[in-house]
């Protein structure tokens, strides 16, 4: 079974290191666009924690299997 085998390192660094790039990146550009339109809203700051968080989360949850999928449809179909 094919699909029980473990992670190995190297790939799960890979993907936790994808993750926090696009965690980090997504934090940047909305406190960049926060700044575009000269306001101060009170909900700004913890809808780019939580947002960030989020990302970061559904990445590290849902890439194992994207790469899964990617792997069998290479290796022709899934058994």
């Amino acid at each position: 079974m094919r699909d029980s085998t473990p992670i190995s390192r190297r790939k799960f660094l890979g993907i936790l290191t994808l993750s926090l790039l696009g965690s980090v990146g997504g934090t940047l550009l909305a406190h960049y666009l926060g700044s575009v339109v000269q306001t101060s809203p009170a909900w700004l700051g913890p809808a780019i924690v939580i947002g960030s968080l989020t990302i970061l989360i559904g990445v590290l949850l849902l890439l194992p299997t994207l790469l899964r999928a990617i792997w069998a449809s290479k290796h022709g179909p899934a058994a």
